[in-house]
């Protein structure tokens, strides 16, 4: 074997171990927080999330506080090419954090929001 072929055989080996070493990193988009308009946490906010990649990837939805806090979670979901989970948080959630398998480039996410007193959706955030 020439020398040209061995560096070249080696350096394709060393790509390949860097390329299966290299971390996989989630991706996290955050809502903007939201209110009724009348100075209340909303009744009900929904996540919700749309898989725009071609293959399965992994989300979070969590549902936060005004502290900063998880006060509720989906827990991890397999989310399949082309779908789109939407999930009720409440327990004082006002806003939505999405932890994703994959990049950002790759979802479109946001929070509706809902007064409980008459069920009418008051506003819809997405996520960035």
């Amino acid at each position: 074997m020439n020398t040209t072929k061995l560096v070249l055989r080696a350096c394709a080996i060393g790509v390949t171990i860097l390329a299966l070493a290299a971390p996989s990193r989630a991706a996290i988009l955050y809502t903007a927080p939201a209110e009724t308009g009348q100075g209340k946490v909303p009744g009900t906010m929904w996540c919700a999330l749309v898989n725009t990649s071609s293959s399965p990837i992994t989300v979070t939805m969590d549902g936060l506080n005004y502290k900063g806090e998880v006060v509720d979670s989906s827990g991890e979901l397999v989310v399949a090419a082309g779908a789109g989970p939407t999930r009720g948080l409440s327990n004082g959630s006002i806003y939505c954090r999405f932890t994703v398998s994959t990049s950002v480039k790759r979802v479109v996410a946001g929070a509706f929001y809902s007064r409980s007193s008459d069920d009418k959706l008051v506003s819809f955030v997405p996520a960035q």
